[in-house]
This record gives structure tokens, sequence and C-alpha cells, in this order.
């Protein structure tokens, strides 16, 4: 009767034990899946917001250019990249750009915004 009580017991030990190696191994997995979705989510949210806010200053400067630019010409007032040492004058889109780049970086803004272009 001993011997059986023994391997029952021996039995009952060993699906304990199994048990918990499936509990921690099914947490581990589940703990890497949970974290690389996170990381996976994060960074898509994070090239979600810079598409969004390119997208955003482009549109700024399609308007700017359009709107106010367009309106200046007309009215006699000049585009320049040197429009803070002339009277009647606006900046260029290009230039309201980079200034707009550097404003930013001045104020701490959460974005660093900097223009480039192929020429």
């Amino acid at each position: 009767m001993s011997k059986s009580i023994d391997a029952s017991g021996r039995i009952s030990n060993s699906l304990v034990i199994l048990f918990i190696v499936f509990s921690v191994s099914t947490g581990i997995i589940l703990y890497g899946l949970v974290d690389r979705h996170h990381r996976e989510m994060s960074q898509e949210n994070v090239m979600r917001i810079a598409k969004t806010t390119a997208e955003n200053i482009n549109h700024f400067r399609s308007y700017y250019s359009r709107e106010v630019v367009g309106s200046a010409l007309k009215k006699g007032i000049e585009a320049t990249h040197e429009y803070k040492d002339r009277e009647n004058a606006i900046p260029l889109p290009a230039t309201l750009s980079i200034e707009l780049g550097e404003f930013m970086r001045n104020e701490n803004a959460q974005i660093d915004y900097k223009m480039f272009s192929s020429y």
C-alpha cells in the first residue's frame, strides 16, 4: 500500500511541477508577445505623428505660398529671403519654413522641424 501512496505522491508532485513550468513558460511567452506588440504600436504611433506633422507643415507652406505670397505680390509687396532688411517684404515659403523650424527649436517645442531639399 505504501508503494502506491509513494507513486501517487510522486505523480502529483510531478504534475504540480509540470503545471508550474507550464504557467511560467506561458507567462514569459505572453509577456514577450505583449511587449513586442506594445513596441510595434508605439513605433506606428510615432510614425503616424511624424507623417501627420509633416503633412500639416506642408499644407501650411502651400497655403502661405498661394494665399499670402500670391496676394502680397499682387499688391506690390516683395517676397524675398532678405525680408527683414527690406520694407514691404515678406519671407519666401522656403525662408518661412527654415525660420519656423528655428523658432520651434528656440521655443523648446516638442518637435524639431527642418526643411531638406534635393538642391
